[in-house]
């Protein structure tokens, strides 16, 4: 069959799986920035600060959950795990805290872009890192890995810039919407594009 109907038909049939994550974590940043608003000034740190630190800290939690629930822990990986994502979240928490508000989202956009970075030079030099990253994808063969990469990449920098143009060229509150919905928007994007554009003929 022709890749392009084969495309389309998985396209079409395959449900795209609810992203519950995202979703709690776009609803902490709005909530948060809108109580944190009022009580700004008492507290010492600007609501787009808070906001960002309760998305952050929504994020690993979520992470840390789904990792220590899994049915097989490796002990001594598990905890190289946790300890290395509880110091990554103080150091970024600290930055997210102390960098002025209207330079903190295009900090955030360059650590988006930064991750993009990493995975591109994971794809050019080290592919079986994927693996040890928690990307199960190694069934899907060589090229399907790779295209999965690639869509991955392309989301990590389009997100950074629509974020980035959100805060150009946006109020605050946009900003605050951008940066809580736009994930979820890329993540469709980016589900969709991996099925459509999958080498299926590669698995059979």
């Amino acid at each position: 069959m022709n890749r392009v109907l084969i495309s389309l038909h998985v396209l079409l049939t395959t449900p795209i799986p609810v992203p519950w994550s995202l979703l709690i974590r776009g609803a902490v940043i709005v909530l948060a920035y809108t109580l944190a608003r009022p009580i700004a000034p008492l507290i010492g740190i600007d609501a787009v600060n808070f906001a960002a630190l309760a998305g952050l800290i929504t994020t690993v939690f979520r992470n840390l959950e789904s990792t220590l629930m899994k049915q097989e822990i490796d002990p001594s990986v598990d905890a190289m795990f946790v300890g290395s994502f509880v110091a990554i979240t103080i150091g970024a928490s600290a930055v997210l805290l102390y960098v002025p508000a209207a330079l903190l989202p295009y900090v955030m956009s360059a650590g988006v872009a930064t991750m993009g970075a990493i995975y591109s030079a994971v794809l050019l030099w080290d592919r079986p890192l994927l693996d040890r990253m928690g990307w199960t994808v190694e069934h899907w063969g060589v090229e399907g890995q790779a295209n999965y990469v690639r869509w991955m990449i392309l989301r990590c920098f389009g997100l950074a810039a629509a974020t980035a143009y959100a805060a150009a060229y946006g109020t605050r509150p946009e900003w605050i919407v951008a940066h809580a919905a736009l994930p979820i928007a890329f993540y469709a994007l980016f589900y969709w594009t991996i099925i459509a554009t999958h080498p299926y003929e590669d698995d059979a």
